[in-house]
């Protein structure tokens, strides 16, 4: 959506300059516009003011807008997380992304294995955050209980490409 109004205001624009170029003519629109008249210069600046509140403004404002509202991760390829994921992302952040490497976080460590190769699915995550584990370091058990051990599971499971199972 934000790249076809990006699209239609430089087209708006081209078009503009273009019924102004071929208007020609000693009492056309490119006469008129290109007169030192007081009329003329008004709206020169009207034009300029408009299409920079468009292109200055309205346009940023809608790129932004539409990228804070995405839930995916385009990045890792993950579309539309849900709720529950998107909670354990931000908890995966938190407590997990500084010994673990997994691309859909930004995180990349070295302490823990590399999730994104590990593949885990959400039952091995869970039963991980539960019991803990050792290897290159101890992984408490309990790092995350309930509902947030759960958040953390789904999220870490969709993330790798994993199952749920």
């Amino acid at each position: 959506m934000t790249t076809l109004v990006f699209v239609l205001a430089f087209i708006l624009l081209g078009l503009g300059t273009f019924l102004v170029a071929v208007s020609g003519g000693r009492h056309g629109l490119g006469a008129a516009v290109h007169s030192q008249s007081r009329g003329s210069r008004k709206f020169a600046t009207l034009v300029f003011g408009l299409a920079l509140l468009l292109l200055g403004v309205g346009i940023p404002t809608a790129v932004i807008a539409s990228v804070d509202d995405r839930n995916d991760i385009p990045h890792a390829n993950i579309k539309n997380l849900t709720s529950a994921e998107l909670r354990g992302r931000d908890l995966f952040g938190e407590r997990c992304a500084a010994c673990h490497t997994l691309a859909a976080s930004n995180a990349v460590a070295q302490v823990g294995p590399d999730l994104d190769t590990v593949q885990p699915n959400a039952k091995l995550v869970l039963s991980t955050i539960q019991n803990g584990r050792s290897g290159n370091g101890q992984m408490p058990a309990g790092i995350y209980t309930g509902q947030d051990a759960k958040d953390v599971a789904a999220y870490v499971a969709k993330a790798t490409g994993a199952s749920g199972g």
